[in-house]
């Protein structure tokens, strides 16, 4: 099965937004067991790049795009996916 995952799901979890944080968390632990194929957007990269630098930093930001882009795929976004 293959899941989409959308920017503020990635959000939630590496913010720890409340109250979907543990749903959000839950999502990742299964990315990283490989359950499903988890993807996320192409944009999803950079604007979570741009939104953690933003808010945590730039060292952060880096670490967290690191740990992305080892459990998720990148989706291309074009009209025909």
């Amino acid at each position: 099965m293959k899941f989409l995952i959308d920017t503020n799901v990635i959000l939630d979890h590496l913010l720890d937004r409340k109250p979907f944080n543990k749903a959000a968390t839950k999502i990742f632990s299964a990315a990283e067991r490989g359950q499903f194929e988890f993807f996320i957007g192409g944009t999803t990269v950079t604007t979570i790049h741009y939104l953690l630098a933003k808010w945590v930093g730039a060292a952060r930001a880096c670490q967290a795009m690191e740990q992305l882009l080892q459990i998720f795929e990148i989706a291309a976004i074009t009209r025909t996916v």
